[in-house]
């Protein structure tokens, strides 16, 4: 039981030493709430500094991964196949 504590408290300490140095961060604040559903963000390894957003609805988004991002651009559609229902 003793070890179990001191894990624990150990745990919370490094937690709440280490979380403090951190802050939540908009990605591309510019797109703030452009996306509905996003649940993947990949970018190519290609030179050409793109960026997909890919929603769960099934369309992938492109946008030019620059300091402030303020277009998106339909790379592909395929919510006419995806599941609207998620069965």
């Amino acid at each position: 039981m003793k070890k179990i504590t001191t894990l624990l408290v150990s745990i919370f300490l490094f937690a709440n030493v280490y979380s403090q140095n951190y802050k939540l961060q908009l990605a591309y604040p510019t797109l703030a709430g452009t996306f509905l559903y996003p649940i993947e963000m990949k970018t190519p390894h290609d030179g050409t500094n793109r960026m997909f957003v890919v929603e769960k609805h099934g369309k992938i988004y492109v946008i030019h991964n620059d300091i402030l991002p303020t277009t998106k651009k339909v790379f592909l559609d395929l919510s006419a196949i995806v599941s609207q229902s998620g069965v």
